[in-house]
């Protein structure tokens, strides 16, 4: 996790003492909280393909009834649910949503919360 970019030059590509960059474009996940209490454990999950263009898959914690939030990074809820005994990974189209990243939330019956930042192009 990082919250600074520096660009260091090494050389010139003609060997002259400066150097110079344009154009930049940065992908990547932001680490805005959304109603996070600080007293929870959170943990990462994985999921892929990220970047996604539609359906991602997320690792599920172990557990039963964990509780699903998806939501985008302006803070709309895009599904809240319920996986009852999960024993397959989680899919999620995200097809129909604008590019951008959004954030999947696992809470397991302990309340351990899990999280996991999806870029959709």
């Amino acid at each position: 996790m990082g919250q600074y970019f520096r660009l260091l030059a090494l050389s010139e590509v003609n060997g002259n003492p400066w150097a110079s960059a344009a154009e930049f474009s940065m992908v990547g996940c932001t680490d805005i909280a959304f109603g996070y209490d600080q007293k929870e454990i959170i943990s990462e999950i994985n999921a892929f393909p990220v970047p996604t263009s539609g359906f991602v898959t997320v690792s599920v914690p172990s557990g039963a009834n964990i509780r699903d939030t998806i939501t985008s990074v302006s803070g709309q809820v895009i599904r809240k649910g319920m996986i009852e005994n999960p024993s397959d990974p989680f899919s999620l189209d995200l097809g129909e949503q604008r590019p951008g990243i959004y954030y999947i939330q696992f809470v397991d019956d302990r309340g351990i919360v899990y999280t996991a930042k999806v870029i959709k192009r």
